[in-house]
């Protein structure tokens, strides 16, 4: 009996195996098995019983960090009450669990769920849509990586396992994902079981844009899904494979100091992909995904490369590549790029002070390849600073990016912004003159944990007086919190070192990201205020001002340590990126 029933196993292993390799969508399933290897020994043959004296025998276990999970594990809530007359638990999996029947939904913090994951790979080949259902010791496992399917498989387990009578022999149900699927390989190795690790902070969302699109080219071709983390989340256990881009805290990344240059070094099971600027990094991930496409690649294939000479190559119609910037070297401001605004613009302050934008070469100044305005007081005046392109750069759509250390202190009231030179209607001249669409891509009043983004109509006299409109922005429901960008690991500050701000624009809508992720978006088309105002050319106004009396945090800091060490405002790089494709401009003066 006991051989007959491990040549039954065997033969559900070999058909998970085929189902996996072939894509077909078959599923393996099996209600009472033997031994067979150490992988199959941790599966319950136990009869699983739902309901014991009219009530529940287990309780549900989802996590509270995804909200897939949490919707699945309320379906299933409801389902199970209904179908069995029982009130099963829903509950996180923050709660101890040992020794409890339980029901994990999703990739809950059970080491349950890992062996069902283990066994998922060998048995059918771990897809992105594959999933299993298994009794796992006194859990019942329901697992697929893709949460967006994970209700599906919720309702699959209650058609096929969940009525009153239970289950004899425990439960392993695995489905293969559907479709025919190729192989991509890195140094032998299926390129989706590669992790992406990029920088936590200061990384850029242009490399972001490129490892989703490779991640997505390789779902649909494999059936893998190449997730994308950060450095500090795995810097205590790696994953086995990972493609290492940009300058992570991972052992073995090459730093590279020439803005052009760009290398992509395969090294058995990691890849190192990094670049001497953010666009170079972005162009490598982009060159790396053209290799891998080829369908198998190794060591051999490293490269090194340069942007200049791989936009030669490059779909600039759909693809945003740099067209200005300032990277600051040398030591002094460029003035071809910037025009510097003097003391003859000061406003009566707090205190009884001027607050005035400083010329001062102490104040407001270029050093080691990054540009500084630095606050400063005196017994009449408060200094702060501001550089314009007004008179040398204006732009239609594209996307900004720039790598700043913001202030932290209160009064210390920082932004990268735009103005507009527009003084007529871009649409229809009978309608009032926006002379001055403002999009505030940062603006902090002097606590870094957070900054806000912004998009601003400001309507000339003639506008407001004849036609009645008014200065809009977006500082009321539903977006005064939506604009917003918190620093989310604990105890950290955006002024506490370089991070990447960004604002990306087009016809439709002008997007916000912060450390190469996009948090907020508005839709520039939804009224013909909107369209009217921000459809403009426009310059870009890097600034700090304080003791403003009419500023949201008017307070001025009394905290000496903040005067000296956190009273900076420092950019090292700012970019534009645009495309070719009839629609974004560029106006160089």
């Amino acid at each position: 009996m006991k051989r007959s029933l491990s040549l039954m196993l065997v033969l559900v292993l070999a058909l998970g195996l085929m189902a996996g390799c072939g894509g077909s969508g078959d599923a393996t399933a099996s209600t009472g098995f033997g031994t067979v290897g150490t992988i199959d020994s941790a599966f319950s043959k136990e009869k699983v019983e739902f309901v014991k004296d009219n009530a529940a025998v287990y309780r549900l276990v989802r996590n509270d960090n995804s909200e897939a999970t949490i919707t699945a594990a309320q379906y299933l809530f409801k389902q199970m009450k209904d179908k069995l007359g029982a009130n099963f638990r829903n509950v996180s999996d923050s709660e101890d669990g040992s020794d409890i029947y339980e029901i994990l939904i999703g990739d809950v913090n059970r080491p349950e769920v890992k062996i069902a994951k283990d066994y998922l790979e060998s048995a059918v080949g771990g897809r992105y849509n594959d999933y299993i259902i298994a009794t796992v010791g006194k859990k019942i496992v329901i697992y697929v990586e893709n949460e967006e399917n994970l209700q599906k498989v919720c309702q699959e387990f209650l058609d096929l396992y969940v009525k009153p009578e239970g289950v004899e022999g425990g439960i392993l149900y695995t489905k293969a994902a559907e479709g025919e699927f190729q192989s991509i390989k890195i140094n032998g190795i299926e390129a989706g079981k590669f992790n992406f690790v990029r920088p936590h902070f200061n990384s850029s969302y242009l490399t972001e844009v490129e490892m989703n699109d490779l991640s997505a080219t390789v779902l649909e071709k494999t059936g893998y899904k190449m997730q994308i983390t950060h450095d500090t989340v795995t810097a205590s256990s790696p994953a086995k494979y990972e493609i290492i881009v940009g300058n992570t805290t991972r052992e073995g990344v090459e730093t590279i100091s020439n803005y052009d240059a760009y290398n992509i070094k395969i090294a058995g099971e990691k890849v190192y992909i990094n670049g001497g600027s953010a666009h170079a990094t972005a162009m490598a991930v982009y060159e790396f995904s053209k290799l891998v496409q080829k369908g198998a690649i190794t060591d051999a294939d490293s490269v090194e490369g340069s942007y200049a000479q791989a936009l030669n190559s490059y779909d600039k119609t759909s693809k945003y590549y740099q067209t200005w910037g300032d990277d600051f070297d040398g030591d002094i401001l460029d003035t071809t790029k910037w025009r510097q605004e003097t003391e003859r613009n000061s406003h009566l302050g707090m205190n009884g002070k001027l607050s005035v934008r400083s010329s001062d070469p102490n104040d407001v100044f270029v050093s080691d390849g990054k540009f500084y305005i630095c606050a400063r007081e005196d017994e009449s005046r408060y200094y702060g600073g501001m550089i314009k392109t007004q008179n040398t750069m204006e732009f239609k759509y594209g996307y900004v990016e720039m790598s700043a250390v913001l202030p932290h202190g209160d009064g210390f009231w920082v932004a990268l912004w735009t103005g507009s030179n527009d003084t007529k209607s871009s649409l229809d001249e009978t309608k009032p003159a926006y002379t001055r669409p403002e999009i505030d891509i940062v603006e902090c009043f002097g606590n870094s944990k957070s900054y806000a983004a912004n998009c601003h109509a400001w309507p000339t006299t003639e506008g407001k007086n004849e036609f009645g409109y008014e200065h809009t922005s977006l500082d009321k429901n539903p977006y005064s919190s939506q604009k917003k960008y918190s620093a989310s690991d604990e105890g950290v500050k955006l002024g506490d070192g370089f991070h990447t701000y960004g604002f990306r624009w087009d016809i439709k809508e002008m997007a916000f990201t912060c450390d190469g992720k996009l948090f907020f978006a508005y839709d520039i088309t939804s009224n013909e205020h909107d369209i009217e105002a921000f459809n403009h050319s426009m310059y870009l106004i890097f600034s700090m001002a304080l003791g403003f009396a009419d500023a949201p945090t008017p307070a001025i800091s009394d905290n000496p340590e903040e005067w000296a060490n956190t009273n900076k405002y420092i950019c090292d790089w700012i970019h534009l990126y645009q495309k070719d494709d009839g629609m974004h401009i560029l106006n160089i003066k």
